[in-house]
């Protein structure tokens, strides 16, 4: 843990996972974060639909919140009310990530927050006019990033999602990142600084430019990271367990060719035919995790089992 943030202290308005992803992060670097729940809805990764059919949910709850303070109020009883506005008047920021009608029922809308006049507000909204709620799925789809994912599962009727919600980290992340960056601005706690985040909006600006409109001008839909080359993938061993090869460059693929006996020298690792492809894989089939852990201890190839 780092305490860069030491001293600051952050109340998170929010559940599920981007909001209090962000203010994972900002513990993570020393700030007091204070998460505010209603007594009895708590958060949907906790409490009620979410939590009885999702398992991983229950514990995404502890792992995003684990150090954090959790503080919960009755939000519609008036004394509970005015303790929350307590808490955030003596805060530096506020993460809010509560559906507008709730901010209104708690008086934590619009002007309503001005009222705290040194604090710093990141807002978190679905997309700007977009779509009005969306996922982290609807989000990766409407970027047109998903067409990377499911061009290798043209003849299925159903496709399983990225098992990551990538783009609902990405969003935190970038929260948080807004929350640290008026924290800068307001360095000296004299104004009022309230910033939205959009979901869609951010992750397209911070994705696309790995999947440009000049690139989709290409029709191209595979590269080194999702698998074009035989010296940037995954590969099954004999005995089930599975390693990642990333030997790009020509010393790393020089090394695990020539040891491995991979009959695919030189630039032959970027071709793309499904041939090269197979006699990468039966030299790896050939081998057992205890034999590549062996070679990987003595060679440096960027190769890695996965665990």
């Amino acid at each position: 843990m780092r305490n860069i943030l030491s001293g600051v202290k952050i109340v998170d308005l929010s559940y599920r996972l981007p909001g209090p992803y962000a203010g994972m992060v900002l513990a993570q670097l020393g700030a007091e974060v204070i998460k505010i729940e209603d007594h009895r809805f708590t958060d949907p990764f906790l409490n009620g639909f979410f939590a009885q059919f999702e398992a991983s949910f229950v514990d995404w709850y502890k792992q995003l919140n684990q150090n954090k303070k959790i503080m919960r109020f009755d939000f519609n009883n008036p004394q509970d009310l005015v303790h929350i506005k307590e808490i955030i008047s003596q805060a530096d920021g506020l993460i809010m990530g509560l559906p507008e009608k709730q901010q209104v029922s708690l008086g934590l809308a619009g002007d309503d927050l001005k009222h705290y006049a040194h604090l710093s507000i990141v807002e978190m909204k679905a997309s700007q006019g977009r779509m009005p709620t969306m996922h982290d799925l609807n989000a990766m789809a409407e970027t047109g990033l998903l067409k990377l994912h499911i061009q290798e599962f043209q003849d299925r009727d159903y496709i399983a999602p990225p098992f990551l919600p990538f783009f609902g980290a990405t969003f935190g992340h970038m929260v948080a990142t807004t929350m640290l960056a008026l924290l800068i601005k307001n360095k000296n706690k004299t104004q009022f600084h309230h910033e939205v985040c959009y979901l869609y909006d951010d992750c397209k600006a911070l994705y696309e430019p790995f999947y440009s409109n000049d690139l989709r001008q290409t029709n191209t839909t595979k590269f080194l990271h999702n698998g074009a080359y035989p010296c940037y993938c995954i590969y099954r061993l004999g005995d089930g367990h599975s390693v990642a090869v990333a030997a790009v460059e020509d010393k790393f693929w020089d090394i695990l060719s020539q040891k491995l006996s991979i009959s695919l020298p030189g630039l032959k690792r970027f071709d793309t035919s499904k041939e090269s492809f197979e006699k990468v894989a039966a030299v790896f089939h050939s081998h057992t995790k205890s034999s590549i852990e062996a070679f990987i201890a003595q060679n440096d190839v960027c190769l890695s089992l996965i665990n």
